[in-house]
């Protein structure tokens, strides 16, 4: 690191750990969760239709033939198969066509993401509550928008395609949350996932960029071993950006990792719904938001 380049921010990553294990539905503003009400039907929307492409037939068929313990529905389909395999069938459907929505800043789209880990762990836990659901949607968002945002477009400049590798972390809060992992073991869960992230753009040919969604599944691993794993494996938001060759730029230093970087809850707030128009075009902040961002306070 260059005198000129902002610093590693101390514990970066125990603090979006604790924020991911420690949230509460009351905590939530009621206009990010009415946003994310709409995101998350817009998002069941998308993978219904992605279901029926090609590419997620590919996938789907690949899950079938392993056979897996039936836990978890793959959408549209009424069969079911493990979890994980049911969030690598969901994920590719919800990027399939390119719709789900997009946080601009951090180039990600957590939607496909984060709906498809927690739906199909919920189910093969045995249910949980509309409330804990949508935390656990919403703790997603703002870690990976948060470890997106410190990456910047650097990283996709680079070759890294950040779905597969900043939106990782999407998952694997998503997971913790839903399955109730402590601070410490979501810390270790956020460094495990760092390790198995992973996609270059260069790979985006013959649907590369569709299937890139199979990293959600590192989500479920990573917080089965989260459970065991003794201390280290922990600090990967923080040094995620030596591995990738990735520079965080003055506008949006390491800091972005863990305190607002645009406004607040930016990363549920401002992942603009693909109702209108595709992933590839992005609304402002004013347009999605009237309330004054000085009004809002950081988490």
């Amino acid at each position: 690191m260059t005198a000129s380049e902002p610093p590693l921010l101390l514990n970066a990553t125990k603090d979006l750990a604790r924020f991911a294990a420690e949230l509460k539905f009351e905590q939530i503003p009621a206009a990010v969760i009415e946003h994310l009400k709409l995101s998350i039907l817009d998002s069941i929307g998308v993978c219904l239709h992605g279901v029926t492409l090609p590419w997620t037939r590919h996938v789907q068929a690949l899950v079938e033939a392993e056979d897996a313990r039936a836990e978890a529905s793959i959408f549209g389909s009424g069969k079911k198969t493990s979890a994980a395999n049911a969030v690598l069938v969901n994920s590719t459907a919800g990027h399939a066509f390119e719709l789900d929505d997009i946080h601009k800043e951090s180039i990600i789209h957590p939607g496909s993401l984060a709906l498809p880990v927690a739906l199909a762990l919920a189910e093969a836990k045995g249910g949980a509550s509309g409330r804990d659901l949508i935390t656990a949607i919403v703790a997603g968002y703002e870690v990976g928008a948060r470890v997106g945002n410190a990456a910047t477009v650097q990283l996709l400049l680079d070759g890294f395609h950040p779905q597969g590798t900043s939106g990782a972390f999407v998952a694997a809060a998503a997971a913790a949350r839903v399955l109730g992992l402590d601070p410490i073991q979501t810390l270790h869960c956020l460094g495990i996932v760092g390790s198995q992230a992973g996609g270059l753009m260069a790979a985006n040919g013959l649907s590369g960029a569709r299937r890139r969604a199979q990293f959600t599944r590192a989500g479920r691993p990573s917080h089965r071993l989260a459970r065991q794993v003794e201390p280290g494996a922990s600090r990967a938001p923080d040094d995620y950006f030596f591995i990738s060759g990735a520079k965080p730029s003055s506008a949006c230093s390491r800091p972005g990792m863990s305190h607002c970087s645009s406004m607040v809850w930016g990363g549920t707030y401002s992942a603009k719904s693909s109702a209108s128009t595709s992933s590839r075009m992005v609304f402002t902040v004013s347009e999605i938001s009237s309330t004054p961002i000085s009004s809002r306070r950081c988490w």
